[in-house]
């Protein structure tokens, strides 16, 4: 418990979630160490860049109160752990990993590739261009509820009691297409990144 950090509500503050970066993780994290970044909330664009809305958040100047892909591209790069999983369930997502998408909303290039290298994966709950779907039933969005289904062992393709990246990527991927494609939604996740195989996400009792 004491390796891990839970920003909820008003808790997940702009300045909060930039202290968690740049104070504690720094603070606690080394080479060896795995890392993984949670984020569910809003994304927004203001003038072509795109934007985490924390709870403190002003829509009306996103520049100067929310977190710009800029920021927390520099905030990945410091992380010095070798192993470094961000799962981001959020409008927008895919705007922070991808370049290439020709609409005026979203950034025009790749604000992680600076801290891309081996066992570094952002993987998000749409592309840059697709809603991220929250259904009342599942208590969150499609994504993070598939996400915390597959962890805890309904991803595991080999029944051996351990859920690797492989596997909870092909699980959630598909199911979340699935899933909101029932409510007339097209969402499709999307992974970046490279990593070694059979990372390790969690393990549960058989």
């Amino acid at each position: 418990k004491e390796n891990v950090r839970i920003l909820i509500n008003k808790e997940a503050s702009t300045n909060n979630i930039k202290n968690e970066f740049e104070i504690w993780l720094k603070k606690n994290v080394r080479k060896n160490d795995f890392v993984v970044i949670y984020f569910a909330g809003h994304g927004a664009t203001e003038t072509g860049s795109t934007y985490w809305v924390t709870y403190d958040s002003d829509i009306e100047d996103l520049y100067g109160t929310a977190i710009s892909n800029d920021n927390i591209s520099t905030m990945l790069n410091n992380i010095e752990s070798k192993t470094l999983i961000v799962f981001l369930d959020s409008c927008y997502s895919a705007a922070t990993v991808n370049r290439g998408w020709q609409t005026r909303s979203l950034i025009e290039r790749d604000p992680f590739e600076e801290f891309k290298g081996e066992g570094r994966v952002v993987i998000t709950s749409s592309t840059g261009k697709q809603p991220s779907l929250e259904v009342q039933e599942y208590g969150h969005g499609v994504f993070t509820y598939f996400l915390i289904q597959g962890l805890i062992g309904k991803a595991d393709q080999d029944t051996d009691g351990y859920i690797i990246m492989d596997e909870i990527w092909d699980y959630v991927k598909n199911n979340v297409r699935n899933s909101a494609k029932k409510f007339g939604i097209h969402q499709t996740p999307i992974i970046d990144g490279r990593h070694s195989s059979g990372i390790l996400l969690s393990k549960y009792p058989q």
